[in-house]
């Protein structure tokens, strides 16, 4: 029995060494990590999420963890984000994977929306008009968004001029040309209306796809609608908005389209594209936020 003991003790212990290191040899590390969004305006005190995506797909460790250095504002649970108060200057957010791999988003809280009570908790369905997408030099662009909650609504419930924060989160129909949005609906539901890859529009977002369609400067814009290049090539129609009490407005003439970009020193305006079918074209537009208009979401440079 001796002359059998020690060789099966010497095999076993050789198999363990073995499938021990080969297990060491199996470990896949995290080799980038990145967010869904780099910058993104929300709601104050209105929680959300970001999106990390962690490369590899079989990394072993996928844990992430939230922070940020401004406490004052930002608050974090989990993976649950809130910021407490309004404030025009980005804070940061950072997600941090195993093994140190950061990234980053600068967060803003919008103005005017806080403590308000929607219409509705869910936008219900949201799709894009025909399904269509635009490809316009890096980016891609959605039709015009339309959300089930919002296609049998004739009207807003209108702001609270008295409040200290007066603006809706309000939508109604626009039939053939998609629904209009108040501003704080579109930055409120932002991850319903534009889900992940896609993202609501800022400023920038806009003057690349100007500088996609050519236009370089004032002399221009004009004759971008000559040569129809936002109505055949992004595909515009003029849908016209609403006013605060739901009125509709300049449809057939005029269209105004969503950035999520607050503008400095303005409290009740934020930035949007607004096109007109005599030629007008103003790329970072003002528009009031409780006034209603439409939305295209983007992806892409």
């Amino acid at each position: 029995m001796k002359k059998i003991f020690f060789p099966v003790i010497a095999t076993l212990f050789g198999v363990v060494v073995f499938f021990s290191c080969n297990g060491k040899d199996k470990t896949v590390p995290v080799e980038s990590i990145s967010l869904n969004h780099a910058t993104t305006t929300r709601i104050a005190n209105y929680p959300f999420r970001l999106k990390a995506t962690i490369l590899p797909e079989n990394a072993t460790n996928k844990n992430v963890t939230w922070s940020s250095f401004d406490d004052a504002i930002v608050q974090i649970r989990g993976d649950e984000i809130r910021l407490l108060y309004w404030t025009l200057n980005p804070v940061r957010i950072t997600a941090t994977a195993y093994g140190g791999e950061r990234a980053s988003c600068d967060a803003t809280a919008a103005r005017g929306c806080g403590n308000q009570t929607p219409a509705f908790s869910s936008l219900g369905t949201v799709s894009f008009k025909s399904d269509r997408v635009w490809k316009v030099g890096e980016q891609e662009w959605s039709d015009v968004v339309m959300a089930s909650n919002c296609s049998n609504r004739e009207q807003f419930n209108g702001y609270e001029e008295n409040s200290t924060d007066p603006y809706n989160m309000d939508c109604r129909s626009n039939s053939g040309y998609g629904d209009l949005f108040s501003w704080c609906a579109v930055v409120g539901f932002q991850d319903e209306l534009c889900p992940y890859p896609w993202r609501v529009p800022t400023k920038d977002d806009f003057a690349n796809l100007e500088k996609a369609l050519g236009g370089t400067g004032e002399e221009r814009l004009d004759s971008m609608f000559v040569d129809s290049k936002y109505v055949n090539v992004w595909g515009c129609t003029f849908g016209g908005g609403c006013y605060s009490d739901g009125r509709t407005n300049a449809q057939g003439m005029w269209a105004g389209y969503w950035t999520q970009s607050q503008i400095a020193g303005v409290a009740n305006a934020v930035s949007c594209l607004s096109l007109s079918e005599f030629g007008s074209i103003i790329v970072d537009g003002f528009r009031s936020k409780e006034d209603g208009a439409t939305l295209r979401c983007v992806k892409g440079n």
